[in-house]
C-alpha cells in the first residue's frame, strides 16, 4: 500500500511540474514583446517571474520541514495574524476597484493568498481533531464555516470578487471531498494542481 501511494505521488508530481513548466512557457511567450516594449529587455518580466518562483520554492520547502504538531499548536495564531492582515487590505489604496493589497516600503503582499495557506492549515487541524465526531454531527462543521465566512465577507467587501468566487469553490471542494461525494483522490488531486499551478504562478 506504501509503495503504490509513493508512486502516486511522484506521478502526481510530475504532473504539476509540467503544469509549472507550462506556465513559464506560456507567460514567457506572452510577455515577449510587451517586455521589449516597456524595458526594452525581452527577458525581463520573465527573470522577475523566475525570482518569485525561486521565492515561491523557498517558502515551499521551508513549510514541509515544520512539524504538524507544531502547526497545530500555533494555527490560531497563524489565522489570527492573517485575518489581521486582511482587515489591513481595507486601509491600502484601491487598485483597479479593489483592495486586496498591502504595500510594506515597495513591497505588495496579498493577504488573501496568505489565507489559501492558513485555513488550509486550519482545516487540517480541525478534521483531524473532530474526524469522528464530523462523519455525525453536522454541527461541528459550523466553526470552520464561520471562520471561512468572516473571510470570505471580507474579501467580498473588499471587490475582490475573482478570489471570493475562488475560495468558494475551494470550500466546496473540501466537502466533496471530506463526504465523499466524488472519487476522492480525483477531488485532492484536481484541487491541489490548481492550488500548486496558482502558487507558482503568482
Amino acid at each position: 500500500m506504501f509503495v503504490e501511494q509513493a508512486s502516486l505521488r511522484k506521478y502526481y508530481l510530475l504532473i504539476l511540474w509540467s503544469l509549472v513548466a507550462y506556465g513559464l512557457i506560456i507567460f514567457y511567450t506572452s510577455s515577449f514583446f510587451l517586455s521589449l516594449e516597456l524595458t526594452g529587455d525581452p527577458n525581463f518580466l520573465f527573470l522577475m517571474r523566475l525570482k518569485y518562483l525561486f521565492l515561491s520554492f523557498m517558502v515551499f520547502f521551508f513549510f514541509e520541514r515544520i512539524s504538524l504538531d507544531i502547526l497545530k499548536k500555533i494555527v490560531s495564531i497563524i489565522l489570527l495574524v492573517t485575518f489581521i492582515l486582511v482587515l489591513a487590505t481595507f486601509f491600502s489604496p484601491s487598485i483597479s476597484g479593489a483592495q486586496r493589497w498591502i504595500f510594506v516600503k515597495g513591497v505588495s503582499i496579498q493577504p488573501s493568498e496568505i489565507f489559501k495557506v492558513s485555513f488550509t492549515i486550519y482545516l487540517s487541524s480541525y478534521l483531524s481533531k473532530f474526524r469522528l465526531k464530523l462523519d455525525n454531527n453536522v454541527a461541528y462543521w459550523l466553526k470552520p464555516m464561520l471562520i471561512f465566512g468572516i473571510f470570505w465577507l471580507c474579501i467580498i467587501l473588499q471587490n475582490d470578487y475573482s478570489t471570493a468566487i475562488y475560495f468558494a469553490y475551494s470550500f466546496f471542494y473540501y466537502f466533496i471531498c471530506f463526504w465523499n461525494v466524488i472519487g476522492v483522490h480525483f477531488c485532492y488531486f484536481t484541487y491541489f494542481c490548481s492550488n500548486f499551478y496558482a502558487f507558482f504562478n503568482i
